[in-house]
């Protein structure tokens, strides 16, 4: 079970970061190749935005890893919810959506990170 914990850590972590790739890739087709691109950057985020870190904080509980790692996935978290919020807001106030492409970096970078624990954690048998 603690290897499986530890597989389905890593392959969430690497959907998740994926995922956010698209992401990006998505917000510049909206702004640079037409507006019908920003149904599909909203549509994607609500199927992996809050969904993914949830199945990765089962795998990385069944797969007994540090209390690193689900510091990591809180931070993703919190992250996506400040996101939400820097989109939804950002038409009131604008300095709030001028954050949001810097909160979808910081979630790039932190999945990253995550996706480096968990292929460690993979690798440590122990």
């Amino acid at each position: 079970m603690q290897i499986t914990g530890r597989w389905i850590y890593a392959v969430f972590s690497m959907i998740f970061l994926i995922c956010t790739l698209a992401q990006f890739f998505l917000a510049g087709m909206a702004i640079f190749g037409g507006g019908q691109f920003w149904s599909a950057h909203k549509m994607l985020v609500h199927l992996f935005g809050l969904n993914v870190p949830v199945i990765m904080m089962i795998g990385a509980f069944m797969g007994n890893s540090k209390k690193n790692d689900f510091f990591f996935i809180l931070g993703l978290f919190i992250l996506i919810v400040t996101l939400y919020a820097s989109a939804n807001l950002g038409f009131l106030h604008s300095y709030l959506g001028a954050l949001h492409p810097v909160l979808g970096f910081l979630i790039t970078i932190l999945s990253i990170g995550n996706l480096y624990r968990s292929i460690v954690l993979l690798k440590n048998r122990t």
